[in-house]
């Protein structure tokens, strides 16, 4: 049973390797088998030491165990290797969503729909949970293998608790942030941030294709011209676009809106008639059921006590620790100069 750099884990639980993920923001990923319950896993690594865990990972990382919805990755436990900590986490066998688009584009509209009733309807669940996702785009979203795909949001990284905590850096993919948060404008409410996220996601599933992202963009000067677009909304509809309903267009332009007090907040789209159509009963009641859940009821292999007990553990120091990323540590330009040049 090999890990990450062919290690062992030092926990009682051991997991075979099935094949190796393309390493993101978060760090290296791992599609794994559970020895003891066959189960499939997705084990996401970082490196050991005060440069990459840190607090705000242990808050993050407790907060992602708390966390109990079949739209929501499904939290396991964490171990350690001899450089990495693991997170253990329900595996998605359906790849992301940006995959599923690109590959089905473009979308029957019904099934458009379908996709964006699971985002909404999870998304209102972590913000009931206090929780705001604010690296929220189409690749952090996950399908299982049913027919049609069941949605897994996922990339705990970037979840922030939004009790008490408003962005502090514009971190996340360019063509996902909200023009106010590029603009760094001040009390920016994160919420309706993140429905701006929503608003491109639910663009691309309706016409396959980013709203301010052009593939004349390639070239140097790419991220400036984007950024422009998003703070004017500067968003053209395709050719194609007749096939999409009035009233799914009627959403989109009441949630791509440059005003954040204007613009739809998750509940409001919830109330869209749009929305409505069709919507699946068991996707009605599924957020007042989970949310009465009790910890008990939760679907983790791993005692809270000893999940804080092996992150603390990950967070002190390694023989040549060094900054080697971490939870979202893509190396961005300074948006304040791309906006200015």
């Amino acid at each position: 049973m090999t890990f990450f750099g062919g290690e062992t884990t030092s926990t009682s639980s051991s997991y075979q390797l099935l094949h190796e993920e393309e390493a993101g923001a978060f760090g290296h990923i791992n599609v794994c088998q559970d020895v003891a319950t066959n189960a499939i896993v997705a084990v996401k690594y970082l490196k050991r030491g005060p440069s990459n865990i840190s607090d705000i990972v242990l808050q993050e990382v407790v907060q992602h165990r708390n966390l109990y919805h079949p739209n929501i990755m499904l939290f396991r436990k964490v171990i350690l290797t001899e450089t990495a900590l693991g997170i253990v986490v329900e595996h998605a066998a359906g790849g992301n969503l940006q995959d599923y688009v690109r590959d089905s584009s473009p979308l029957q509209e019904v099934d458009a729909r379908y996709l964006f009733q699971q985002i909404v309807v999870a998304l209102i669940y972590l913000e009931t949970k206090g929780v705001g996702n604010h690296g929220l785009k189409i690749e952090n979203v996950m399908l299982d293998k049913s027919t049609p795909p069941k949605v897994k949001m996922t990339d705990v990284g970037y979840w922030k608790c939004t009790l008490d905590t408003l962005p502090k850096s514009r971190i996340g993919s360019f063509g996902y942030v909200a023009p106010e948060v590029l603009l760094n404008k001040k009390d920016v409410d994160t919420r309706k941030a993140d429905c701006w996220s929503v608003g491109v996601i639910l663009y691309q599933l309706l016409y396959g294709e980013h709203p301010f992202e052009r593939p004349s963009d390639q070239e140097e000067g790419s991220v400036k011209r984007t950024l422009h677009r998003i703070v004017q909304v500067e968003y053209r509809l395709p050719a194609h676009a007749s096939a999409v309903s009035p009233e799914a267009l009627d959403l989109l332009q009441h949630v791509l809106v440059e005003d954040p007090v204007k613009r739809y907040s998750l509940q409001d789209m919830q109330m869209h008639p749009w929305f409505r159509k069709g919507l699946p009963s068991s996707l009605i009641k599924i957020n007042e059921e989970c949310l009465a859940m009790q910890e008990a009821d939760y679907f983790v292999s791993q005692p809270s006590e000893e999940m804080v007990e092996v992150i603390k553990h990950a967070m002190l120091p390694l023989d040549n620790d060094s900054f080697d990323g971490g939870f979202g540590s893509e190396d961005y330009d300074d948006i304040d100069d791309l906006m200015d040049a």
